[in-house]
């Protein structure tokens, strides 16, 4: 039987990496439709709270690797939740966020 591991508090430095970045999820989900808009952001937000846990700041800017586990993380719940033969488009490409936006 798998046992859950017992999740650590978000230090001061991750906190604070959360706190800067709560619009990222919202503007990664906007472009959804409005009945998954809200479950997706939810699902966002977990990514980005992963991101920050495991972030070290010598790897590059936090946004671009706040991104691959935002989409990592509405995927797995998109593949979850959708209908079969329902895609969801997730194109890293051509989403961009302006912080303080």
């Amino acid at each position: 039987m798998r046992t859950h591991r017992e999740i650590q508090p978000l230090t001061a430095e991750q906190n604070a990496l959360v706190l800067e970045h709560l619009k990222l999820p919202a503007a990664f989900v906007a472009r959804y439709g409005r009945d998954l808009r809200d479950d997706l952001a939810q699902e966002a937000s977990l990514g980005l709270i992963h991101a920050a846990r495991k972030y070290r700041p010598e790897s590059g800017p936090f946004v671009p690797y706040a991104r691959r586990w935002m989409c990592r993380y509405v995927l797995r719940a998109a593949g979850k939740s959708l209908a079969p033969g329902r895609r969801l488009n997730v194109d890293l490409d051509t989403f961009a966020f302006a912080p303080g936006a």
